[in-house]
């Protein structure tokens, strides 16, 4: 941290997409990085499908000499050579480490007093427009591959709730286990799926596809699990291509506290890179 030792400059970036998002855009944003003397690098998913163009980008930051970490998007685990599961399991986790990036979805990152955890997130409906009274779970979950191409592209039994359960319980426990360290004095969460209302873009009624997928755009039940922690500064997002910088405020929280939410507005063919300075 040369530039300020009271800050950490971190670039953050999302959607980047490989294989759609041309390879010299994504080294050009590797190159605004390298030129912002930046001291940790986050990537909120979605990152490039099938698992070689996964790999081609993480090769465009081996350059980077400073700590990097990333959790996948849902267009990571579309199945085509490898099944989703295993892309889950062994393949993009493999991948990461290999390539010097830190797999939030199995451990975090301490650098300092500054903790990262991280997690896919994955939608759970809790987003759900509540406009759309005609649309419960069930609904949501049958209907699924009218809106969004997960539905036929992913290719494991799990319900959606079932799999936003699994990865919210070793999130849960990642967390604590910074919340409890007594060396780390804040913590930047990093997802995928964008967890706090605030990012939840709300369009009017006649958007009804838009406004359908707004249940596979959120997961407001780890929000709730987020706030619950008090070191908790920074959340990092991406997955809806529509920038969000904004402060939530914790419902339960004596005095008011809130948490900077960041959802990093990407669109195809361009990401978006974000650089923030971090005070320490």
């Amino acid at each position: 941290m040369s530039h300020n030792r009271r800050s950490l400059r971190i670039a953050i970036t999302a959607d980047l997409h490989y294989g759609i998002t041309r390879p010299d855009t994504i080294a050009a944003l590797v190159n605004r990085i390298a030129e912002n003397r930046c001291d940790l690098v986050l990537i909120a998913g979605d990152i490039g499908e099938p698992d070689g163009n996964f790999r081609r980008t993480l090769e465009l930051f081996t350059r980077l000499d400073f700590p990097r970490a990333l959790v996948a998007g849902n267009h990571d685990l579309w199945a085509k050579d490898y099944s989703s599961r295993y892309l889950w399991d062994d393949v993009l986790p493999d991948l990461t480490r290999r390539h010097g990036f830190r797999w939030l979805d199995g451990e975090n990152l301490i650098l300092g007093e500054v903790g990262v955890c991280g997690t896919i997130g994955w939608y759970d409906y809790s987003a759900k427009d509540p406009r759309l009274s005609e649309y419960d779970n069930e609904r949501y979950a049958k209907e699924k591959a009218n809106f969004n191409y997960d539905a036929v592209k992913i290719d494991w039994p799990m319900a959606d709730q079932e799999f936003a359960a699994l990865v919210l319980a070793g999130f849960r426990e990642r967390i604590i286990r910074l919340e409890q360290n007594t060396s780390v004095s804040q913590i930047i969460v990093l997802t995928h799926v964008p967890p706090f209302p605030e990012q939840i873009i709300r369009k009017p009624e006649n958007d009804f596809f838009w406004n359908v997928n707004n249940a596979y755009f959120g997961n407001l039940t780890l929000g709730r699990e987020i706030e619950r922690h008090h070191k908790v500064q920074l959340a990092i997002s991406g997955h809806t291509h529509v920038a969000v910088d904004a402060n939530h405020f914790c419902a339960d929280s004596a005095p008011r506290r809130a948490i900077r939410v960041i959802t990093i507005g990407s669109q195809y063919y361009q990401p978006h890179l974000q650089i923030i300075d971090l005070p320490v």
